[in-house]
């Protein structure tokens, strides 16, 4: 049986032995610096602020969270380096989802911090203890001395069973245990929420838990071009012009939650002279 993790919130139970004195302060020190790449105090104390105040720090930690979402990805990957998933079939598990992990280009010899970045989460969690990889790239518990699982199950694949909701993202990541500049991360969205019109196509993925923070990514647009973004959520509407970036990709974060109410859907449509994708998304508690 593998070992799985049971849902984007949650720690697996793999068995995870602890390293030396001086494997544990690498790793504690590892855990310091990748909060700091993230950003530093992601979290924001609302307390003590006007209406307004707050709903300037809430924007804020909109936008913070949407970078780091951006930045989760294979430009922070070493040189010729790569992860991806694999969907393993689950018979009888309804909407449940199983991924394995598969690297290229990360070393076979080293131990490696297997990290995810739920949702529901302010920053990126350590999934298990030190993982290894097979002579395929697949991310294992050894089962030895200082690697997750027991010597009962050697070698055993690391599942990730999900439970996503559209939109929502699986970001995972690998950083080596002996040297942090050997790294690989990965983020995947398991049921899109996406639409194209010609060479344009939208997704919306959901950055906190009930879509209280959603990023709307577009890519295919020209290069520089003009976009105008029409968003409605309920009676409101709001219109922005932004630019395309020379890559001809789109990004913004919409904040949908509406004074007085629980739930929602917002439509969003950016619009180019090329293009016109459009998409909705549902939100509330």
């Amino acid at each position: 049986m593998s070992s799985e993790r049971p849902d984007l919130g949650r720690q697996p139970d793999v068995g995870t032995r602890r390293r030396g004195d001086a494997a544990r302060g690498h790793k504690g020190m590892f855990r310091v610096k990748i909060r700091l790449f993230i950003y530093l105090a992601l979290t924001l104390s609302l307390s003590g602020q006007t209406p307004a105040q707050r709903n300037a720090d809430v924007q804020e930690f909109a936008v913070r969270l949407a970078k780091a979402h951006r930045a989760w990805g294979p430009a922070l990957n070493s040189p010729n380096v790569s992860l991806s998933v694999r969907e393993i079939p689950v018979p009888g598990a309804g909407h449940a989802i199983k991924y394995r992990v598969h690297a290229i280009g990360l070393p076979a010899d080293s131990e490696y911090a297997l990290l995810t970045w739920p949702i529901t989460q302010p920053d990126p969690i350590e999934a298990s203890g030190a993982v290894t990889l097979d002579d395929t790239g697949l991310v294992i518990c050894a089962g030895t001395e200082g690697a997750c699982g027991t010597p009962e199950k050697p070698n055993d694949p690391v599942d990730f069973v999900l439970s996503p909701v559209r939109g929502e993202p699986f970001r995972v990541a690998l950083i080596s245990l002996d040297d942090e500049s050997i790294k690989a991360f990965l983020k995947v969205v398991p049921i899109p929420n996406a639409s194209r019109d010609k060479e344009c196509v939208l997704d919306s993925v959901l950055l906190m838990p009930g879509g209280a923070a959603v990023a709307i990514e577009g890519a295919g647009f020209e290069p520089g071009a003009e976009v105008t973004m029409e968003t409605r959520s309920g009676s409101e509407h709001y219109t922005e012009k932004a630019k395309a970036g020379a890559d001809g990709k789109y990004f913004s974060v919409i904040l949908p939650y509406r004074k007085g109410e629980q739930r929602g859907t917002t439509n969003v449509n950016p619009k180019s002279a090329q293009c016109s994708p459009a998409l909705s998304f549902d939100w509330g508690r």
